[in-house]
């Protein structure tokens, strides 16, 4: 663009001229200074953590207020110490995930009554989760600071080995879920709350191994108590089923007794019937003989006579020999 001037060459100052460039640089540098001094004064706490203020010119962690998630004004230079608000798994396996490798301990005296017969070595895997309180986040930052997972690592581990150790080798089978798993959650339950200063929520026993040699007589044991068993429940079989013939057998002679109770009195009733008929008929043929004798006037001899000659009509066979006497009776 065209310039004009005076006739001694100098600039007119009337005519547009850029304004002084040193002015413009300082008040730039000046708003970039304070939005950073703005910005870096934000400190910002996760979706799911807490936040204690930390000051970063003292080294001072406070313990309150405890902040919640979001962005908030804490000064330049000044930030925040973080602890997660949802659950944390702490894990001791041989996963890959874990934390630690499992507890190497041993457990109590294989025999209660004989505290010198000793216990046997033996690897628990476990795992457990908990969750920080708000009210109680400036403690842990005090007993343990940002190190706490590593406290609670050992504070954990010690009590699953203490307990072990009051625990025979076989009631780590036979009372595992019943009473071991929740005495030791209790147990853990209150040693953290009370050192750990944080909430237990579960426990979980992942495996128990104990050396090869011990699990070959473990599973050498339990199949002698299988086999055992096999044999009480083939004797009870073999029991019931002779019980059965037993009584299969008393229940065959009680009916064999009834039947032949029944026929005896079968017998019994039907000869003293046909005794009884017997007695009649002939009562009645000699009523009627008697009467017939009455009525014919006959005498004893010819009564007699007249009986055998009835007999003898009634007699069906033709061999038959009838000798009839003459009035002489030769």
């Amino acid at each position: 663009m065209a310039t004009t001037g005076y006739r001694d060459g100098t600039l007119n100052p009337s005519q547009d001229s850029p304004p002084p460039s040193g002015l413009a640089a300082c008040a730039g540098c000046i708003c970039f200074v304070f939005a950073l001094i703005l910005v870096s004064g934000y400190g910002s706490i996760g979706v799911n953590e807490y936040g204690l203020f930390s000051n970063g010119w003292t080294g001072t962690v406070h313990a309150h207020p405890v902040y919640a998630s979001g962005w908030h004004f804490v000064g330049p230079g000044n930030s925040f110490v973080t602890f997660p608000t949802a659950q944390v798994n702490i894990e001791f396996s041989n996963m890959v995930q874990a934390q630690g490798p499992p507890v190497q301990t041993r457990t109590g005296a294989e025999d209660k009554n004989d505290p010198d017969s000793g216990g046997q070595p033996i690897s628990i895997s476990f795992a457990f989760q908990f969750k920080f309180r708000a009210e109680l986040l400036g403690k842990v930052y005090t007993d343990f600071g940002t190190t706490y997972q590593e406290r609670f690592d050992l504070i954990s581990r010690n009590v699953i080995s203490t307990q072990s150790q009051l625990y025979t080798p076989e009631e780590f089978w036979t009372k595992r879920s019943t009473i071991m798993v929740p005495r030791m959650k209790a147990a853990l339950i209150a040693v953290m709350t009370a050192q750990g200063h944080v909430d237990v929520m579960d426990f979980q026993m992942l495996r128990v191994d104990f050396p090869n040699s011990y699990e070959e007589q473990i599973t050498l044991y339990q199949l002698k108590v299988q086999q055992k068993v096999t044999q009480q429940y083939q004797q009870t079989v073999t029991s019931v089923s002779n019980q059965i013939i037993v009584m299969t057998a008393e229940n065959n002679a009680k009916i064999a007794e009834v039947n032949a109770t029944a026929s005896a009195s079968a017998k019994l009733i039907l000869n003293l019937a046909q005794s009884n008929g017997f007695s009649l008929v002939q009562k009645q043929k000699a009523e009627s003989y008697a009467s017939a004798s009455t009525t014919l006037s006959l005498s004893k001899d010819e009564m007699v006579e007249y009986i055998k000659l009835k007999a003898v009509g009634e007699h069906s066979s033709s061999k038959t020999v009838v000798g009839i006497r003459d009035h002489l009776g030769l």
